[in-house]
């Protein structure tokens, strides 16, 4: 009998310590994915929430008042937009739909009674807040990841719906890294660190990329949904300067060997030689692009 108890105390602890080693192999595989899958939604809820803000922001006409030479209040609204957005369930409808405001929505539908005045304050206002959305649209579209820009042009390519509102956020593109990037913010005189001509070098080439493709003369905006402020449907029907690329590559070049001075703040050798090197190589880079488009870039070495 004593044996029989012993035999069944050890039949008890070894299926005890079965049990346990299979909780402990469960815990050791499934543990890990839930925290994995919790670490994943974590950061899909940060991304939606910044999205978030950043679309309040965007739509927000306290923004609007800002807005040239640059909009310096859309543009870190903007470019955490373009970062955080997905292209096919967010960045393409929200530029669509935003786009499709500035053509048909009208003062006179939304406030009955009230026809467009240009005394009327409020009616001046609402014409003015559509060039803040188209300007926030821009930033948007100009601060895109190349990786989105890959993924729009795959969409393009592959006649997916909204390639005519691909073809317009590569016009906001074009204008927004043209205009306000390269002729404001990366103009010569502000060429003055490695930084900032890397920057410009960078951005050149994404407006490069667009003048390129073979069907760059076909992008374009054309907007005709101001009533009162008729000059803006002009001012803000953009397309691509064909011309625009070679010469923001002659501005960098200039801007290099004008403005910037290299090891101006650094007191240490070996960083005054990488600086060194890095404007060589952007001076390389520039050359290269002006080669490019047919420069004969002998004369300025």
């Amino acid at each position: 009998m004593k044996n029989t108890i012993i035999l069944l105390s050890m039949a008890v602890a070894m299926v005890s310590c079965n049990k346990v080693q299979d909780l402990h192999d469960a815990a050791t595989e499934v543990i890990p994915k839930k925290m994995e899958s919790l670490s994943q939604n974590t950061s899909e809820l940060k991304r939606l929430e910044t999205v978030k803000k950043a679309v309040e922001e965007l739509n927000n006409e306290k923004n609007y008042v800002k807005l040239s030479p640059v909009p310096v209040d859309l543009m870190p609204w903007g470019k955490k937009a373009a970062e955080n957005m997905t292209v096919e369930d967010e960045l393409i409808p929200y530029i669509y739909i935003k786009l499709k405001d500035i053509e048909t929505v009208r003062y006179d539908d939304n406030n009955l009674g009230k026809p467009y005045d240009m005394n009327d304050p409020a009616c001046v206002r609402f014409e003015m807040n559509k060039v803040g959305v188209f300007n926030a649209l821009a930033t948007i579209a100009g601060f895109l990841p190349e990786a989105k820009v890959d993924q729009l042009l795959y969409k393009l390519n592959n006649s997916d719906e909204y390639t005519q509102t691909i073809i317009h956020i590569l016009a906001l593109r074009a204008y927004f890294i043209n205009n306000v990037l390269m002729n404001e913010k990366y103009k010569q005189d502000k060429l003055i660190d490695m930084g900032s001509v890397e920057a410009a070098i960078s951005y050149n080439k994404s407006l490069e990329r667009i003048l390129r493709l073979p069907y760059a003369t076909s992008i374009k905006v054309d907007i005709s949904g101001f009533v009162l402020l008729q000059d803006f449907n002009q001012a803000l029907s953009v397309r691509p300067d064909m011309e625009s690329a070679k010469k923001n590559w002659m501005n960098i070049y200039d801007g290099i060997k004008t403005y910037l001075k290299v090891g101006q703040y650094s007191t240490d050798p070996s960083q005054v030689q990488n600086q060194q090197q890095r404007a060589q190589a952007a001076i390389n880079q520039v050359l290269t692009g002006l080669s490019g488009w047919g420069v004969d870039t002998q004369t300025l070495k």
